[in-house]
């Protein structure tokens, strides 16, 4: 993060960290995040929030398919993979949503951004 350009920052990956809903001071967050937050998750919210991040997937009320990521016996799904836009640019993102079924060839569902 200290070698990248401040002004325009959106990042997307596979954190394996899990946020949940909003469920504290963070600004990183909104209240659309999928499951309990874990330790992982508790270290994405304070980089986000330490750098002025947002993370976009917990911004739009989805009612299904928040999960980014399927167990291969199909019977566990969390949202590990976010996109992170800078705070101050949040506005430019439309819309995230999964496309479950896609075929990408790995347990991870295809995360499509709206800018």
């Amino acid at each position: 993060m200290d070698r990248v350009p401040k002004d325009n920052i959106v990042l997307t990956g596979d954190f394996n960290a899990k946020v949940g809903g909003a469920g504290g001071k963070e600004t990183a967050i909104r209240g659309f995040g999928l499951g309990e937050r874990n330790e992982a998750g508790e270290r994405l919210i304070e980089v986000c929030d330490t750098n002025e991040l947002r993370i976009m997937n917990t911004c739009f009320k989805k009612p299904k398919r928040r999960y980014t990521w399927t167990f291969p016996d199909g019977k566990y799904k969390n949202q590990i993979d976010y996109v992170l836009v800078k705070r101050r640019w949040k506005s430019i993102v439309q819309d995230v949503q999964t496309r479950p079924g896609a075929d990408c060839g790995w347990d991870h569902e295809l995360l499509v951004v709206t800018l």
